[in-house]
């Protein structure tokens, strides 16, 4: 355990960290008190110069934190985007999962970034995979109304959109279920127009349109229930 080279990481002082190396070159992948590499801490920071240092003198990358935490979710949960193209170039597994089964699709779709999600499906990203409640990304994005997000997954050339758009989670919930939960009109439009079916039922038997408490978005999507 190194707490130092990692704080120092965090921080970005890649100066210190070449000194730190080069007096003790295996604290490379030394971990702080809560388990955290160097690395990580590097990306948490958004530090690419710090990133690539480390990675250069062969940090490993997919080193997990005690959460079970992959560099990538680490990297999507901090919402950076200058650093990804570093990682990705020394090709890591982009469909890690933690220990509630989300992967860096998931949490990209879950804060709304599309251009992430484009760049991890150019890389691999898997968009059938499901958490342990049986969520895709696609679910993520339709209950934070990420609809830029919706779009991309759905326009991947990785999946046929039939394939993902009615899937259902582990209570029978589809995307559409979530975003009529959440009553967001324009992300149930949305899913709607692109194919989303408003009269499947969960396993309570429960419509999307059930689902949905706002008035004026009931109102609003009461039309497509014909």
């Amino acid at each position: 355990m190194d707490p130092e080279i990692c704080s120092t990481a965090y921080q970005g002082d890649t100066a210190k960290i070449i000194e730190i190396l080069d007096k003790s070159p295996e604290k490379i992948n030394s971990v702080d008190e809560d388990s955290r590499s160097p690395l990580i801490c590097a990306c948490s920071g958004n530090h690419k110069s710090t990133v690539e240092l480390l990675l250069k003198r062969g940090a490993n990358l997919d080193s997990e934190d005690e959460w079970y935490y992959s560099l990538f979710l680490i990297y999507i949960s901090s919402g950076y985007l200058d650093i990804i193209t570093v990682l990705l170039e020394k090709k890591p597994n982009v469909n890690a999962q933690n220990t509630s089964g989300q992967t860096c699709l998931h949490y990209a779709a879950s804060k709304n970034h599309p251009e992430i999600c484009q760049i991890l499906l150019e890389h691999g990203a898997d968009p059938l995979l499901t958490n342990f409640i049986g969520q895709t990304a696609l679910h993520r994005a339709a209950a934070r109304g990420a609809n830029g997000v919706i779009q991309v997954l759905l326009n991947s050339n990785k999946i046929k959109p039939s394939s993902l758009i009615n899937r259902k989670d582990s209570v029978g919930n589809t995307p559409l279920h979530l975003a009529c939960e959440e009553n967001l009109a324009d992300t149930c439009t949305l899913l709607i127009e692109l194919g989303s079916d408003i009269h499947t039922t969960n396993k309570e038997q429960l419509t999307p349109f059930d689902l949905c408490t706002d008035p004026k978005v009931k109102a609003h999507l009461s039309k497509h229930l014909d």
